[in-house]
């Protein structure tokens, strides 16, 4: 049996028809990532699956990598099987699956973090937040406006994708147009954020968010009397950033100014840790729930890691 890309999309699509453009993307990603590992050579076809039978051999190619990133591995072989309906091969995988989130789940209880995140949650919050401060004193307000929305809503990198619209023109949008991420302004000013696309939306679908933060708009109407256009984050050629850019962007600047490359999964980490030391904390984290499109159970299992020094 052989697998093209787009054969296999489609077959993991009839599986998991709500699956998110981005998870989809990276379970294909993974997939071959791993056969390349394996054979040694780069293909656009899996042409044998068989040489998955052997689960101690994809361990020994993977298991010097983090368990989070272990698990990513297992989980897109786990569904490549289950999309070919193979159960011998499904049932190998979801028993190793089982055992490593197990191992994740004991991980989070005994608060172990690997020594590269330990590294990025020494940063600390109010360094991360000074470092957004001293952005905007620099005039660096598109940058600022970045880590801002970041830390501040919990949001994923799927904000390069954030356009402004008018108030009147965005109730104009058809469903179809809805679909895309927007800052919506009455005149100049912003009134909340409009999210279509964003990792969970097949599950939460549009989700509104209040700018209601005065630094955040403060920073937004800076950046807004410099844009040329609608495009909120260009890249360096003056084009709308990806996902793939803003990240790379946002590990750069954190990395050079702060020691560690600051991801938004590790951002999401340190401002839960911080809100928990706030009153009213679990109200809080039931807004911020909403707004970003994550149940409050897996906030508080995946980011909330209480370490300690």
């Amino acid at each position: 049996m052989s697998l093209t890309k787009d054969q296999l999309k489609k077959d993991i699509l009839s599986q998991k028809p709500y699956i998110s453009d981005n998870s989809l993307n990276k379970y294909i990603k993974d997939i071959f990532n791993i056969y390349k590992k394996y054979t040694g050579s780069e293909t656009e076809v899996l042409e044998d699956l068989e040489l998955f039978k052997e689960v101690e051999n994809i361990d020994t190619l993977i298991d010097d990598l983090a368990i989070s990133t272990q698990r990513n591995y297992y989980t897109a072989i786990f569904t490549l099987f289950k999309s070919q309906n193979i159960k011998e091969f499904e049932d190998i995988y979801g028993k190793k699956l089982a055992e490593l989130n197990t191992k994740q789940k004991q991980a989070y209880e005994n608060n172990e973090v690997s020594t590269k995140l330990q590294k990025k949650l020494d940063v600390g919050f109010k360094a991360l937040v000074d470092f957004i401060t001293k952005l905007k004193n620099e005039e660096k307000y598109e940058t600022a406006l970045m880590l801002a929305l970041i830390t501040k809503y919990l949001f994923r990198n799927e904000i390069a994708s954030l356009k402004t619209i008018d108030e009147k023109d965005y109730d104009k949008l058809t469903e179809d147009e809805l679909k895309d991420n927007f800052i919506v302004l009455k005149g100049s000013k912003p009134i909340f954020i409009s999210r279509g696309i964003y990792k969970t939306d097949k599950k939460y679908g549009i989700i509104k968010t209040k700018m209601d933060d005065k630094f955040i708009k403060n920073v937004f109407k800076k950046h807004y009397e410099k844009m040329t256009d609608n495009i909120v984050f260009k890249d360096a050629n003056g084009n709308q950033m990806n996902t793939k850019s803003l990240s790379k962007k946002i590990n750069r600047i954190t990395e050079k100014e702060l020691g560690a490359p600051l991801g938004t999964s590790s951002i999401n980490k340190l401002a839960i840790e911080e809100l928990n030391k706030q009153p009213k904390a679990l109200e809080k984290l039931k807004t911020i729930s909403k707004d970003r499109g994550t149940s409050v159970n897996v906030l508080l299992t995946a980011y909330f890691n209480n370490y300690k020094k």
